[in-house]
């Protein structure tokens, strides 16, 4: 019984894959990562689990915030200027 369980979940992980998710230096550390261990001899060792398909803009987001924040900040101290 017990063997036959942990069959089923070993047959269930090797059928799993595990996206990552980050930015675009991450997607290439990602990348270099999986050319690096292409040779390997299992699937797990040539990191076959694992999928890049997550990229998120954190820095674009970022950048936006920043500029909207200090757009708003220039506007509240002109009409504290000019009050």
């Amino acid at each position: 019984m017990m063997k036959s369980l942990i069959e089923r979940l070993a047959s269930l992980l090797t059928s799993t894959s595990c996206p990552s998710g980050g930015d675009q230096l991450t997607q290439v550390r990602f990348t270099s990562g999986h050319k690096l261990r292409a040779g390997g001899h299992t699937s797990k060792d040539r990191l076959e689990h694992t999928q890049p398909d997550v990229i998120e803009l954190f820095h674009t987001k970022q950048a936006f915030l920043t500029l909207t924040n200090d757009v708003l900040m220039i506007r509240i101290q002109h009409v504290k200027l000019v009050h």
